[in-house]
């Protein structure tokens, strides 16, 4: 009997050593794993911390995106101004943080050549400088009636100083003369006379409110 029990009890014995064994086999890799995890782990987080981390395409493509989003808020909070330039008879429609002469910083969306007031050294009816605002009295197609006599028509009024001083086409001039020192001699009596195609540009972006600033 109580070798049947010894011949029973060995091959159990070996069987439950070999299991033990084999737990041990299968859990040494596993640690070390995690180990090698863990480590991983803490150095990409020291990276991180340090300035250090892995710039993914999916980072450069989220930073694209909030570069463009901040542009576009940017540009969205520019206003349309006009600009004109006495000295270089040029008129310049753009957007920009606020009215400047400094175009460098603006987006630039009409250039044009005009005739402002005449100015013969000082004499005649000169352009006044200065920060205006295109007002109410905007309008298409209205009949001008300058100071020292006469009527003319123009297809589109924008007037800066009350209903007597503003930006319109000029058909009556020769586009030669547009961007000119034409008006040392033969100027306005005060407006800014343009080509009629870009008076007709500039009456569609200008609203009521729009800066104009004359230098």
């Amino acid at each position: 009997m109580k070798e049947k029990i010894k011949r029973l009890y060995l091959p159990i014995t070996i069987v439950v050593l070999i299991g033990l064994a084999g737990c041990s086999l299968v859990a040494e890799p596993t640690t070390t794993a995690a180990i090698k995890n863990n480590e991983k782990s803490s150095q990409k987080a020291e990276k991180t911390r340090s300035g250090e981390m892995e710039i993914t395409p999916e980072i450069l493509e989220a930073a694209a995106a909030d570069e463009a989003e901040a542009v576009a808020l940017k540009v969205a909070s520019y206003q349309t101004f006009v600009l004109v330039k006495l000295d270089e008879q040029m008129l310049y429609a753009a957007r920009g943080a606020e009215p400047t002469d400094n175009l460098a910083v603006c987006q630039v969306k009409l250039e044009t050549g005009i005739v402002s007031g005449t100015n013969r050294n000082g004499k005649g009816t000169p352009t006044p400088t200065g920060l205006y605002y295109i007002n109410s009295g905007k309008r298409p197609g209205t009949y001008l009636r300058p100071s020292d006599g006469g009527c003319v028509w123009v297809d589109y009024w924008m007037p800066f100083i009350d209903d007597a001083v503003g930006l319109h086409d000029a058909t009556w001039r020769p586009e030669k003369q547009f961007g000119t020192d034409q008006y040392r001699h033969s100027g306005s009596h005060g407006c800014i006379n343009m080509p009629h195609e870009a008076a007709a540009t500039l009456y569609e972006i200008v609203e009521v409110g729009t800066p104009v600033l004359i230098v």
